[in-house]
């Protein structure tokens, strides 16, 4: 999933909601979240991520977190907020192959082709290796 912007408590509810309903109709879904352009967030939101985290830790398998590494700011607030929720199933990175390879265990190789075809579709990069 692309992620561009979650302003408010109530985006991240709707988020938060949305990843329950499709990730808990699927066995052992793993989550590959795409964070590349964000937006630091407000204290009540920053609460609302910690309760979306946790709240998905119980409908996935993995959830692995790309961030851009010209974003340090955010990538560092959300890394605090990974830790804080303390799940080792979800960890954040800045390099898509990095990100692929910590998930390559949980991937069929049709899942981690499209995983890798889904990050290559960011800003036009190419999902070439």
């Amino acid at each position: 999933m692309r992620v561009n912007r979650l302003d408010s408590v109530d985006e991240v509810k709707r988020f938060s909601d949305a990843i329950v309903r499709m990730a808990g109709s699927l066995a052992d879904a793993i989550l590959v979240v795409d964070l590349r352009t964000p937006t630091v967030f407000a204290q009540p939101v920053a609460s609302a991520v910690i309760e979306l985290m946790t709240r998905a830790n119980k409908v996935r398998r993995k959830t692995g977190i790309l961030l851009a590494p010209e974003h340090a700011v955010f990538s560092m607030q959300l890394g605090r907020l990974v830790r804080q929720v303390g799940d080792p199933n979800r960890q954040t990175f800045t390099d898509p192959e990095a990100m692929l390879s910590w998930l390559v265990d949980a991937f069929t190789e049709a899942e981690r082709k499209r995983a890798k075809d889904f990050i290559g579709q960011h800003k036009g990069l190419s999902s070439a290796s």
